[in-house]
């Protein structure tokens, strides 16, 4: 019986130390210079970077739309639309539509297959890989004779002994492979390659405008003067179709026009903003048809910082990134209250606070009251009116406390929500450079006390609740069962 437990254990933990050493050597293995050759000529990813596997070049730079085009088939019945065209000229602007949308593919797949060929230097890989096949066939020899030593009884069952041996000779073999790692990841370099795309990214730019501008003068030579004075809205009206939900700050992609749709239902009321409406649409399609430009600056900013072997500037660019998105963030929010002012007060208190759970979706989720009540009016039998009418101002009563508190601490929750784009885009870039060079901000303790000020006034709008419908019907609802939620995740984002 001794005999028996005493293998168990040794398997237990010989069986996991070695496995474990095994399954790194192997990780580190699979790529050498051949995967590295493979990468280049296949563009996919198969090197070892600095913070972790190179993972192909077609995630080294952002995506910010530098491969998306302006004009897709589904804007066909906006432009024509838009520009008033007869329907009997539809099949000539599909066709001068189709004739852009394929130049543009067929010069995409060029961009593509260019930068395919890019990878970064391997340097002394080939050495570094047969000191790693050294390490592991040692590492298979030690397994193989502490097995066989095992078998011979030396340790007579002693786990302690066992353990301390295995400890002893696995030790440096474990130390030798981690050091060789650290040499493999600072014998790439992405000098090179950071370079060659610069010159592949900007020739792709200039052949992209040069397909746009051929499609929007092929366009006007259609329409007549009437129908040219439109052309700008019709753009703009373009861009916000096919951009704006591709926001990635809170914000940067709120539809208030679709938000207004959702809650208020007369469209006698929905009329009143139509005018608002029209004004945010074409300033909108004015920022995304200007900051175009602009992100690829910020392309270039990211390229250059690779090339330099720059964390810092790489930082920089994201935060020029964030910048230059928040303009579009700022723009969607600034026409929330005048929206809100020419609704009714039950629509305006909707429409805000359906914008602000969107935008600001963390700091909505600290409170459970909301859906809360919402469960206790669906709760059967239904309570009775007097009950259901306090449930009512109860709820308008938490919207307006909760915009009240969005008003406050906005601009910290936006802030904030900027420094973990930035983060994001730190760690996307984190492969490139030494690990522990790029610098980290700590982001999640900005919103501390807004969450705790939430929680606090939660727990006793809770208890207002019980109070009306009784802790029967209270127990069984959701948000009873749980603590005010903390979490400051970003929910959907990149």
């Amino acid at each position: 019986m001794c005999m028996k437990i005493s293998t168990e254990k040794f398997h237990s933990v010989s069986t996991w130390s070695f496995a474990t050493a095994i399954v790194c050597l192997a990780l580190l293995l699979c790529s050498p210079l051949l995967l590295a050759k493979q990468s280049r000529s296949q563009g996919v990813g198969g090197v070892n970077a600095r913070g972790g596997r190179f993972s192909g070049v077609s995630h080294v730079l952002p995506a910010m739309g530098q491969s998306r085009p302006v004009f897709v088939s589904g804007n066909l019945a906006a432009l024509m639309a838009d520009l008033e065209i007869d329907p009997s000229n539809g099949p000539v602007i599909e066709m001068i539509l189709a004739q852009y949308q394929d130049a543009f593919q067929e010069a995409k797949s060029g961009y593509h297959f260019e930068l395919s060929s890019l990878a970064p230097d391997t340097g002394d890989s080939e050495e570094v890989q047969a000191r790693l096949k050294i390490a592991a066939d040692e590492l298979k020899r030690v397994r193989t004779e502490m097995q066989q030593r095992y078998r011979d009884g030396e340790w007579d069952g002693d786990e302690r002994l066992m353990k301390q041996a295995v400890d002893q000779v696995q030790q440096p073999l474990v130390q030798r492979v981690l050091e060789l790692q650290r040499a493999q990841e600072e014998a790439i370099d992405y000098t090179r390659m950071f370079s060659e795309y610069q010159a592949i990214f900007n020739r792709w730019l200039i052949r992209r405008a040069e397909i746009e501008l051929e499609f929007e003068d092929q366009i006007k030579a259609f329409l007549d003067e009437s129908q040219l004075a439109n052309w700008e809205r019709a753009k703009f009206h373009v861009l916000v179709s096919n951009e704006l939900d591709r926001g990635l700050l809170a914000g940067e992609r709120l539809n208030v026009e679709a938000v207004l749709d959702e809650v208020v239902e007369r469209e006698e009321e929905r009329a009143l903003a139509s005018e608002l409406l029209e004004r945010w649409r074409m300033e909108a399609g004015q920022i995304l048809a200007s900051r175009s430009v602009e992100l690829m600056d910020v392309g270039r900013l990211y390229l250059v910082s690779g090339e330099a072997s720059n964390p810092q500037g790489w930082v920089d660019a994201a935060t020029q990134e964030a910048r230059v998105r928040q303009v579009l963030r700022d723009h969607n929010l600034s026409y929330v209250q005048s929206i809100a002012n020419v609704l009714s007060p039950e629509s305006s208190l909707a429409f805000r606070e359906n914008v602000y759970s969107d935008v600001l979706a963390p700091f909505y989720r600290n409170a459970r009251i909301f859906r809360s009540i919402d469960a206790a009016l669906q709760q059967r039998p239904l309570l009775e009116s007097d009950k259901l009418e306090s449930l009512e101002r109860l709820r308008v009563e938490a919207s307006e406390w909760m915009l009240d508190r969005v008003l406050e601490y906005e601009q910290a929750l936006l802030e904030q929500d900027i420094s973990q784009f930035v983060a994001g885009r730190r760690t996307e870039g984190q492969e490139f450079f030494r690990r522990g060079s790029v610098p980290i901000t700590d982001w999640r303790a900005q919103s501390a006390e807004s969450r705790q000020q939430i929680r606090d006034w939660d727990a006793s709008i809770m208890q207002r609740l019980k109070d009306i419908i009784g802790n029967a019907r209270y127990t069984r609802l959701p948000g009873a069962r749980s603590a005010p939620s903390g979490n400051s995740g970003r929910g959907d984002r990149r």
